[in-house]
C-alpha cells in the first residue's frame, strides 16, 4: 500500500503467488508497471489511494522525491480518488490476510480505519513507516487503533554488523563487500516508538520467538502464515494458501 516505483512489490514477488501493489500517484504509476511488467498476472497494480471511506482527497506531488509524496489536508495538489481497503479486499475477492506493507506518508491511521473488517478478522502482520520522532503526535492514535485490533507486540528492524564492520564496510571497494549484511528484528515499547523514525515498524498481535517465521512459517506470530511486507490471501487451494502481497 504506497507501492510507488514498484521495489517492495518485486521483491515479494519472489516470495508470494500473487502481489497486489496499491499507488495513486499517475506520476509513478507507469514505472511501477514497467517495473513489474515481467512479472505478469503475478503483480497486479491498483491505481487508487485508500483511506477510511470513498472520497476525493488532495494529494500532493513531491517532485524532489516522488516516494514522498502523500495525501493532504491543503487545498493544494490534485484531487486523487480513495476507497477502503475492505471494499478493495471484497472487489478483489480476498478472504484472508496475512501481511500488510503501509507507506503512505502519514495517512496510515486512515487506512487501518478504512481495514477493520479485513484486520479484525485476519489479524495480519502490519509493516509500516513511521516517522514518529518528527510526527509524535501521529502515534498515540495509531497506537490507539492498533491495540483496540489486538496489536501488542512492534518490532524494528535493525543491523546484525559491530560499528566497526560497518566502517570497514565503507572503505572496501563495492566488488569485495560481498552480500549485504542481514536484518535482525528487536521488539520496541510503545514509550520508546517516538524516539526515533522507523523506515519499517512491524506490528503484531502475539510476540515473535524468530524473525525468521515472518518468511512465511506455519507458526506465524497472528497464527497463519506470513511474509515481510505483504498480504497474504488464504482462500486460493484447500492444500495450501496463496499468497497475496500489497
Amino acid at each position: 500500500i504506497g507501492a510507488n516505483i514498484g521495489n517492495h512489490a518485486v521483491f515479494l514477488a519472489k516470495y508470494f503467488d500473487r502481489v497486489i501493489a496499491f499507488e495513486p500517484n499517475p506520476m509513478v504509476v507507469c514505472l511501477l508497471r514497467a517495473n513489474t511488467m515481467a512479472f505478469g498476472d503475478k503483480i497486479e497494480v491498483v491505481e487508487i489511494g485508500l483511506s477510511d471511506s470513498p472520497c476525493r482527497l488532495n494529494f500532493n506531488v513531491n517532485s524532489e522525491n516522488l516516494g514522498g509524496s502523500g495525501i493532504t489536508d491543503s487545498e493544494t495538489g490534485m484531487a486523487i480518488d480513495v476507497v477502503t481497503l475492505d471494499s478493495m479486499v471484497e472487489r478483489l475477492k480476498i478472504q484472508k490476510v496475512s501481511f500488510i506493507k503501509l507507506d503512505v506518508e502519514g495517512h496510515e491511521e486512515q487506512v487501518l480505519r478504512g481495514a477493520s473488517k479485513l484486520i479484525s478478522a485476519s489479524k495480519p502482520v502490519i509493516a509500516f513507516e513511521g516517522h514518529y520522532k518528527h510526527y509524535p503526535d501521529r502515534w498515540p492514535p495509531i497506537s490507539s487503533l492498533l491495540s483496540e485490533y489486538g496489536y501488542r507486540h512492534f518490532y524494528r528492524l535493525t543491523e546484525t554488523q559491530t560499528q566497526w564492520a560497518k566502517k570497514l564496510r565503507k572503505v572496501t571497494p563495492k566488488p569485495f563487500r560481498g552480500e549485504d549484511p542481514p536484518l535482525s528484528l528487536k521488539e520496541t515499547w510503545h514509550q520508546d516508538i517516538t524516539n526515533k523514525d522507523h523506515s519499517m515498524l512491524i506490528a503484531t498481535c502475539s510476540k515473535i520467538g524468530q524473525c525468521g517465521k515472518l518468511l512465511g512459517g506455519k507458526d506465524s506470530p497472528c497464527g497463519h502464515e506470513a511474509s515481510s511486507g505483504a498480504v497474504v490471501d488464504e482462500s486460493a487451494t484447500p492444500e495450501e494458501s496463496r499468497r497475496v502481497a500489497s
